[in-house]
């Protein structure tokens, strides 16, 4: 997090594109295509999810800034929980009816959950 605080116009910037330009290019390309909608629900749920572990290592790779990455990710990852559910449900619920609160736990379960256990492991040992 200290990347954050050092640069935290960059990670904003990397941020607002994670959870709007991505969720919102994937809902264009939806209704450009007219795509069905099964395939329509899950190009937007790609789209509103959080870049992750991968994006770091294509930025170290390509010889990027890897503490922005990993800051925006961090960032990103924390946002998710309530984020993805609430940019999912606006954008594709014209297709499929959806529980974003459901989604919202398992979220915190898959994610946060794992972090906040593995924080406070590294903590004690």
């Amino acid at each position: 997090f200290k990347g954050v605080l050092q640069s935290p116009k960059a990670v904003l910037i990397g941020v607002v594109a994670q959870f709007v330009v991505m969720p919102g290019l994937a809902f264009i390309l939806c209704k450009l295509f007219n795509l069905p909608p099964e395939i329509a629900v899950g190009v937007i749920l790609v789209g509103c999810c959080p870049g992750g572990t991968a994006s770091n290592v294509i930025t170290y790779m390509a010889k990027g800034n890897v503490a922005l990455s990993v800051a925006c990710t961090s960032v990103s990852t924390l946002l998710a929980p309530v984020l993805t559910p609430a940019i999912f449900y606006l954008l594709a619920s014209q297709w499929l009816k959806i529980d974003a609160a459901s989604m919202f736990i398992s979220i915190l379960q898959v994610v946060l959950l794992p972090i906040v256990i593995g924080l406070i492991l590294r903590t004690w040992l």
